[in-house]
């Protein structure tokens, strides 16, 4: 069998003869071939390629989840943590400082002998056992300064219609004392005062400590002069951490200047 060749012409654009070459059909077919295979192999590496690549662009978006999964794990777990040391050292302070039921019976009795809880703006008044037990302290007009710091008056007294207390800024966690001996007759959280304790001292005085981080006193709970009830802060409408301290005398708010000692 005769061989078939294809036969290529090379004419060059300077002055030369025109040289040919005849290349075997089969030559041809067989490179064609080779760069044919050499595309699909290209094609393929390509391919295999982005699919490894799309697999580790994968593999480290999860891993990244996997890492902010953790952290996540890790805040709650801190969370839980301080959670739990809170409510130790909220045991430990009311221990500490004597805090107890007005009466000697169980919590649940006493909320229920009590009545419903007061409010801020409805305190609840005492009842005849809790006003002979006043009756008989030595303590219930407010004259302790009601932090174990100084901290400093940024906003005084300025009339009912004005400015109704002392603002003190200290730190927050500040402990805040009873300033007199009493019993709490409110003791919640509010959009303006935060979280707050009202103490009722004797039949006309009460006492308000707002703004607290922590409240460590409730409802029906006795208090004695000094006692730490709360703990400062910057609750409810509040830019910096300060105790709002008012007193009250036949529910009219006055200067407590008056009554603090020098």
């Amino acid at each position: 069998m005769s061989r078939k060749y294809l036969t290529l012409m090379i004419i060059p654009h300077e002055e030369g003869g025109v040289r040919s070459i005849r290349v075997p059909y089969s030559a041809l077919k067989a490179a064609a071939a080779a760069v044919l295979l050499a595309g699909v192999a290209a094609v393929l590496f390509f391919l295999a390629y982005g699919r490894l690549a799309l697999t580790a662009a994968e593999a480290g978006r999860l891993e990244a989840e996997n890492e902010r999964l953790r952290a996540v794990k890790g805040k709650v777990d801190e969370l839980a943590q301080n959670l739990e040391a809170s409510e130790r050292a909220y045991r430990q302070i009311r221990e500490m400082a004597g805090i107890h039921s007005a009466s000697p019976r169980d919590s649940a009795a006493a909320r229920a002998h009590a009545g419903p809880g007061g409010t801020l703006a409805a305190p609840r008044p005492l009842d005849e056992e809790e006003r002979q037990l006043l009756a008989r302290s030595i303590n219930t007009v407010p004259r302790l300064w009601p932090l174990t710091k100084k901290g400093f008056v940024t906003e005084e007294f300025s009339g009912a219609a004005g400015h109704k207390g002392l603002d003190i800024a200290v730190e927050s966690n500040t402990p805040v004392l009873a300033a007199a001996d009493g019993i709490v007759t409110a003791a919640g959280n509010d959009s303006i005062y935060g979280n707050y304790v009202l103490v009722q001292h004797d039949v006309s005085t009460q006492t308000l400590y707002a703004h607290n981080a922590l409240s460590f006193v409730a409802d029906g709970d006795l208090v004695h002069q000094g006692d730490i009830i709360a703990q400062s802060g910057s609750t409810g409408r509040s830019t910096a951490p300060h105790l709002h301290f008012e007193v009250r005398k036949n529910g009219v708010e006055v200067d407590p200047r008056s009554y603090l000692k020098k």
